[in-house]
Formats: structure tokens, C-alpha cells, sequence
């Protein structure tokens, strides 16, 4: 089984993408068998990216992608399936094989928040520096393009 996910994105990201939407069917079970986990998710993100955002590939490659799902960071080994309820699942679940007679944009998604994040070292000497620039914006941890 797979689920459909409607995932908008921010962060460290093109400020033209930024609220842009991926819209993504992702296999709730891995070729071995193994359950999908949400690091398998952000491999299946950069191995999918669609040409239509062609422009974000070498940042999709060189971030850290966060998902959040209801406002919640999902770890690095949250099991995929357990994140979503048994609704999510029947309205948004596709069998393989199964087709799918509405258009892509009519399909009911799990909505999730794809975050790119990229790390700025913090100038040697200025140990705290991060800390205390949180308000100014210039906290060292996240960089706009």
C-alpha cells in the first residue's frame, strides 16, 4: 500500500518555493518488506524530486529535510504508517495497481510540511553567538535564500 501526501514547503528554500506544494505517493513498505520510515521518506524525496521544481535539486540535496506532520517533527525512525490515522489511510491509501480516476490535484493527500534546513557554522570566538542572536534573526541554525 501507499499513501498520497500533500507535503507545503519552507524553510531554507528558494523564496519562490517557499508555500509551494509537493504532492507526492509514497510505498508504505520498502522493496525488503521492511515498514517505510520517515528517513526513508526524505530519500524517496530527493531520489523523486519533480523537474517542475528543478530549480531546488542541488538544495534538496546539500539540506537537512524536516517533516512535520500536525505540527510535529517525525524522527528519523518514525515508522510512516503509524503516523497517519486509519482515515488517513482509507482516504488517501492506494493499492498498487489500482487506478486512480480523479486527477492528481483532486485526490485527497495527508497534508505534511517539508522544512529545509541548513546549518551556518558559528565564527570560532563567538561561542553563544547563536543564542543570542535568536531574535535578530541571525541565529546561525537556518539561512534563508
Amino acid at each position: 500500500m501507499s499513501i498520497r501526501l500533500r507535503f507545503v514547503i519552507s524553510g531554507a528554500c528558494l523564496p519562490s518555493f517557499s508555500g509551494r506544494q509537493l504532492l507526492l505517493t509514497v510505498p508504505l513498505q520498502q522493496e525488503d518488506e521492511s515498514p517505510t520510515t520517515t528517513r526513508d521518506l526524505k530519500n524517496f524525496i530527493r531520489e523523486n524530486w519533480p523537474e517542475s521544481m528543478s530549480e531546488m535539486k542541488e538544495t534538496v540535496g546539500t539540506s537537512e529535510l524536516k517533516v512535520l506532520k500536525t505540527g510535529n517533527l517525525l524522527s528519523d525512525e518514525s515508522v510512516l504508517r503509524d503516523c497517519f490515522t486509519a482515515t488517513e489511510l482509507g482516504e488517501c491509501g492506494v493499492d498498487p495497481g489500482a487506478a486512480d480516476e480523479m486527477g492528481e490535484e483532486d485526490q485527497k493527500r495527508v497534508l505534511m510540511h517539508l522544512v529545509f534546513q541548513r546549518n551556518c557554522p558559528v565564527p570560532k570566538g563567538k561561542k553563544g553567538a547563536a543564542r543570542d542572536n535568536v531574535a535578530g534573526g541571525g541565529g546561525g541554525c537556518c539561512v534563508t535564500m
